[in-house]
């Protein structure tokens, strides 16, 4: 009993971005959905972490709570009401996530260099890459549109980096929003849609 209550005490506490991800939020449904599927690229499941000391010691360069809270803010998934939404998204999603591993496949696969000297494997950048999801969902063309808007992304920009480094939340809000609305006029659209 005693090495049972030792135990016990002596657990280290959950971190609370594995919490986080533990609860059964609508984002982290479809989030969930999307790493069990068949269909995704084995680059997003296999580096997909729950907290932070994994991407630090690079055991993989996706946050799981910061890919669920940039689906949550994008998708505005407090609204969703139905299995079917969140499907639609889910799949959405993973074909979006394809082919932005097809275009980012040195970047993803070579992350724990990449991360020295570019943006694009961040753990924030999923902000970015969610926010271009969205914008691009619907679109006729949006393989196309999408290689070609990250072609010209300047992921080595140091100053983007280092708000990146520093998980500067109030640059990169103000970066993604700007983004935003440079990739909606490029393709003539309205930021909201």
């Amino acid at each position: 009993a005693r090495t049972l209550l030792n135990q016990e005490w002596t657990q280290v506490p959950i971190p609370k971005q594995h919490k986080e991800a533990m609860k059964p939020t609508v984002s982290n449904k479809i989030l969930d959905a999307i790493l069990r599927s068949p269909e995704i690229d084995e680059i997003i499941p296999n580096n997909t972490v729950k907290v932070g000391e994994e991407i630090r010691t690079n055991d993989g360069f996706i946050l799981y709570i910061e890919l669920s809270k940039a689906i949550e803010d994008n998708y505005n998934t407090q609204e969703i009401k139905t299995k079917a939404e969140q499907d639609e998204i889910r799949d959405w999603l993973i074909s979006f996530m394809n082919k932005l591993v097809q275009i980012m496949h040195d970047d993803f696969s070579h992350f724990a260099d990449v991360k020295r000297k570019s943006w694009s494997v961040s753990i924030l950048v999923w902000k970015y890459y969610i926010m271009l999801s969205r914008v691009l969902r619907g679109r006729e063309n949006w393989r196309d549109e999408l290689t070609e808007i990250l072609e010209n992304t300047d992921f080595y920009d140091a100053e983007i980096k280092t708000a990146f480094s520093e998980y500067n939340r109030r640059k990169i809000n103000t970066f993604v929003k700007e983004k935003e609305d440079e990739i909606c006029t490029m393709l003539n659209r309205n930021p909201l849609s």
